[in-house]
């Protein structure tokens, strides 16, 4: 299992119409669906994102910083049990670019860490690395749990290029931001009837998927799950952090 990202991604919100193109458009080009996607289904993506008591994290993404780095919790399963695999993901963007190492414990172990501080150990060494980084982030920022998202996904992967397509529908945002309780989602406003797609890719595009996207009328557009559900709980007064 990878456990080192380091890629192009670029964002494109996109309605019904255009999401069934393209993905038609992609499987004729020969994609094929993912190994979370068998005869494209859809599958839960669960996150919770860390944050500082002020804000720096949400504030680098809203000023467009070329540089830009997080901590997030990331799981497919929910509600979680003790051996529920979880990857711990220290995310860093510089110009376009994104480098995602992540760490896989079990949530007992995870909870042990990001909430007592108990130190992690692993046999491997890219594991003891990414550690280290994520630990260093950790005493750097002093973030706690802020935000929980989750949403639907369907994932493409051509198998010549490395080049992955995922489509992300049906996003939901909690109040309480936890890996030991269960909670109630909440549809987020900001995604109602629009599907975020995202490529990512270690090349420029080649020339027919430009096309493709020319075709459908489908142009980079930002969104940022996090950024919407921040200012969703903002503006109904519901911002507050775990401390």
């Amino acid at each position: 299992m990878e456990t080192v990202f380091l890629r192009y991604e670029k964002k494109y919100v996109l309605n019904k119409a255009q999401e069934k193109a393209l993905v038609k458009g992609f499987l004729d080009a020969g994609f094929i669906y993912d190994l979370y996607s068998p005869n494209g289904s859809l599958y839960p993506v669960y996150t919770i994102y860390y944050d500082t008591t002020n804000f720096e994290v949400i504030r680098q993404t809203q000023t467009r910083l070329s540089y830009k780095e997080k901590l997030r919790v990331r799981f497919y399963e929910y509600p979680l049990k003790d051996d529920t695999p979880v990857f711990i993901e220290l995310k860093k963007k510089l110009s376009g670019q994104g480098n995602k190492r992540r760490l896989l414990v079990n949530r007992e172990k995870a909870i042990d860490f990001l909430n007592k501080k108990i130190p992690l150990e692993f046999d491997d060494y890219t594991q003891n690395q990414i550690y280290k980084e994520v630990k260093f982030y950790l005493d750097r920022y002093e973030v706690v749990p802020f935000t929980f998202i989750r949403y639907k996904r369907l994932a493409l992967l051509d198998p010549k290029t490395g080049i992955r397509v995922t489509f992300d529908d049906h996003i939901e945002y909690a109040h309480l931001k936890t890996l030991d309780k269960e909670t109630e989602f909440f549809t987020l406003p900001q995604s109602k009837n629009l599907i975020v797609m995202e490529i990512k890719s270690l090349f420029n595009y080649p020339l027919w998927l430009s096309k493709l996207l020319t075709e459908n009328k489908v142009f980079t557009k930002s969104f940022s799950k996090y950024t919407n559900t921040y200012e969703t709980l903002h503006e109904g007064g519901m911002i507050h952090v775990n401390t």
